[in-house]
């Protein structure tokens, strides 16, 4: 049987062409570059990127760090441990004050009970009946003592007076208690009160629970001053991470060199033995004083040279703050 190979053969040669293509295109840049002579800008470069502060979200003391210097890590990897300054006890003592101001402001709100003065309705009417009791209790005194009526009839009146005089004699004022409203600038006090209290419970509680301090991003770990056994604030930057996505050559160049630079131009470069090659990004005056630094970059008596930035291999695992000797090809003078 009949094998036809011809296509695989042609994806085959395909491949090697374009291989010795990419090859011959570094050695020409390569060759270019040994060849230039003065035509070309030599300095000392280092890898560079962009740096996030990892911050801490409470106070407290530094208990451990959870990876080294140079550690590539990722999003939310655990970097230190941190023992907070708030305790279980703490935590109970705000817990009852917000239940206590919780409870005044309720107080409030349902108003201030009082007693007040009012007339009495029945007072009058009770009076007059006291008195007609009395005068016909006398009468029917009078009338016994004369033979006129019976002792019953007499013992009927001083009953009816009796009765009469238990509800009667009553004041003509009585009091009332009643629901005074509280003033609303009372109430909305009450409730401030209130919202400062939960408020300090829910920075306690997350305060406690900030026990570990993660990366926010992907990157590698790089060290400040701070060690274990520090006391920390909260927003103290405990570690830096250099974005592992944004790497860069960066060279600082006096501005008679830098006059000989732009965008586009052929670099070369050596990065652990290994020959690499890539293109000026861009050229430009350093950040203005006050300004981040990133990862890497030269500081002090270089800031005022000119930035030069210089591309990296997308697939290569670089180091920020590598230092390298970079070739820049800048054409004829």
């Amino acid at each position: 049987m009949e094998i036809d190979i011809t296509q695989k053969v042609t994806r085959y040669v395909k491949f090697v062409a374009a291989g010795l293509g990419a090859a011959t295109l570094l050695a020409i840049g390569a060759v270019f570059l040994l060849k230039g002579g003065d035509n070309n800008v030599t300095a000392e470069a280092q890898i560079t990127g962009m740096t996030v502060g990892v911050k801490s979200r409470t106070a407290g003391t530094i208990v451990s760090f959870e990876t080294k210097e140079g550690d590539r890590v990722e999003p939310g990897t655990v970097l230190a441990r941190v023992a907070v300054a708030v305790t279980d006890e703490e935590i109970n003592e705000l817990t009852q004050n917000l239940e206590l101001a919780q409870k005044n402001l309720e107080e409030i709100q349902k108003g201030q009970t009082i007693t007040v003065p009012v007339a009495n309705p029945n007072a009058a009417a009770a009076n007059a009946d006291l008195a007609a009791a009395e005068a016909r209790l006398k009468r029917m005194d009078d009338l016994l003592a004369m033979g006129a009526v019976s002792k019953v009839k007499r013992d009927e009146a001083a009953a009816a007076y009796e009765a009469a005089r238990a509800v009667g004699n009553q004041s003509a004022v009585i009091y009332e208690t009643r629901v005074q409203p509280s003033p609303p600038e009372v109430i909305e006090a009450a409730r401030v009160v209130v919202q400062q209290a939960e408020a300090a419970l829910a920075n306690a509680k997350n305060d406690q629970a900030a026990t570990e301090i993660t990366a926010p991003v992907a990157g590698e770990v790089r060290f400040t001053h701070f060690a274990v056994g520090n006391e920390l604030k909260a927003g103290d930057t405990v570690l830096n991470i250099t974005d592992a996505d944004s790497l860069w050559l960066e060279v600082r160049l006096a501005d008679d060199k830098a006059a000989l630079v732009s965008p586009g131009q052929y670099a070369a470069y050596e990065i652990d033995g290994r020959q690499y090659s890539g293109t000026v990004l861009s050229v430009e005056k350093p950040l203005s004083i006050g300004a981040v630094a990133t990862e890497g970059a030269p500081t002090d008596t270089e800031d005022n040279r000119t930035v030069v930035k210089i591309s990296l291999p997308e697939d290569g695992a670089f180091a920020a703050g590598t230092k390298v000797r970079v070739t820049i090809a800048v054409g004829g003078a």
